[in-house]
């Protein structure tokens, strides 16, 4: 698993990434592609629309998983899977490839919102193809989380973790 924050002055940036990798593809992987986010970033220029940002770096990372198709194996169990979320107060767009999850916890329950958002079926192409946006309300949480997830914690667990600790994003 691998998990990067790039704070900007136009919000964060966070990237999620678990791979079913040998180590050295997935570290060459990890490489082009934060190499190619710490690029865009550098050139970015301030944005107040989080999902065109969002929108153009996919456009530059597509073409990277593009060249490392091999790599995604079976879309039904993809051997990695990668989230990408900007954050700007409680404005978020993301976008997810494979099977992360992006959980908006608050004190009752825990929304999946890119089970919510995102087709059924799988994608045979190993890119980003949609973007979710909206707002976190003050008294939510968002997660990134891997599919194991809840194979090691409860949901009763995490919600209790979420509400005993400070609100945040």
């Amino acid at each position: 698993i691998a998990a990067v924050v790039w704070p900007q002055a136009f919000g964060t940036l966070l990237y999620l990434a678990e791979f079913n990798l040998n180590s050295q593809t997935a570290g060459q992987l990890t490489s082009d592609l934060t190499q190619a986010i710490e690029e865009y970033l550098k050139n970015q220029i301030s944005s107040n629309n989080l999902e065109q940002t969002l929108e153009k770096l996919l456009i530059e990372l597509n073409p990277i998983l593009q060249n490392h198709e091999r790599l995604f194996g079976n879309p039904l169990a993809p051997r990695y899977h990668l989230c990408l979320a900007f954050l700007n107060g409680q404005e978020l767009a993301l976008s997810t490839l494979g099977h992360l999850s992006a959980l908006v916890i608050n004190e009752e329950h825990i929304t999946n919102i890119t089970k919510e958002n995102t087709p059924h079926r799988p994608t045979n192409k190993p890119c980003f193809q949609n973007i979710i946006s909206g707002n976190i309300n003050s008294n939510e949480t968002l997660m990134l989380a891997s599919p194991t997830l809840f194979d090691y914690v409860s949901t009763n667990k995490l919600l209790s973790i979420i509400n005993t600790s400070a609100p945040g994003v």
